[in-house]
């Protein structure tokens, strides 16, 4: 069940609790602790040069731990995932459903433990814009805080890796989304003032005149296709690329 936007009442406080670890909130198509699992198990056998922080666009990207049981529909950026990065020693971190109170309960609880990579790709935030019976949804400067608290903890553990973080991608219909992502892209982008960031945009590649995900690029107006996850790896592929010259 979807619930209506959250709005505060004015001088009212209340939690932000896309600051506030949580584990597992929402059902999805694969058990949740089981690949948080497998991924404390790889960072025991590799260490990745580049790793993927997301929710299920990151999920459905590629990579190690591949989607199991009924993710035949989330192998959609595999060939792209395969292209650029299966030679780069990347592990991909992406939780379907995962808000940004997900990923901070995953930092505290092993995922980046004994791990040193160069890069860390950072994809949050989108399902904070949703809320359900189980989680509400969050403002626009929640979100912001959440996604710096991220790129704190990851920061403290992995000192010498540098961040992309990505703004959030357009979603369809527009009217219900452009607003609060465009809100949140541009209190992000100044993140990118740390020495240790960068910031990386790619919405007007995939966007339509409306704000749009644009039908061609898209499953469902919220999640990438073969050609969407083509944009958005060459593009950042070649951001990589820069960062390292």
């Amino acid at each position: 069940m979807i619930l209506p936007s959250h709005n505060s009442m004015a001088g009212e406080e209340i939690e932000n609790t896309a600051v506030v670890e949580l584990p597992k909130i929402e059902d999805d198509f694969y058990d949740w602790f089981d690949r948080h699992s497998q991924i404390l198990a790889l960072n025991n056998k590799t260490k990745p040069n580049i790793v993927f922080i997301g929710d299920s666009i990151t999920h459905c990207f590629g990579g190690d731990p591949s989607p199991a049981g009924d993710a035949e529909g989330c192998k959609t950026g595999a060939e792209s995932w395969d292209k650029y990065f299966k030679d780069k020693v990347a592990l991909n971190m992406g939780f379907g459903w995962d808000r940004t109170q997900n990923v901070l309960w995953r930092l505290s609880n092993g995922e980046f433990e004994g791990i040193n990579p160069k890069i860390v790709v950072l994809l949050i935030g989108t399902n904070n814009l949703v809320g359900t019976e189980n989680a509400r949804n969050n403002s626009p400067s929640e979100i912001a805080q959440g996604i710096s608290k991220i790129i704190n903890v990851v920061h403290a553990k992995s000192p010498d890796s540098k961040i992309v973080l990505m703004g959030i991608f357009p979603r369809t219909p527009s009217g219900t989304f452009k607003d609060r992502i465009l809100k949140v892209n541009s209190l992000i982008a100044p993140i990118a003032d740390k020495p240790f960031v960068t910031f990386l945009n790619i919405s007007d590649q995939l966007d339509d005149a409306e704000f749009n995900l644009r039908g061609e690029y898209s499953t469902d107006g919220t999640h990438l296709n073969k050609e969407g996850y083509e944009i958005w790896a060459k593009t950042l592929f070649s951001h990589l690329n820069n960062l390292s010259n």
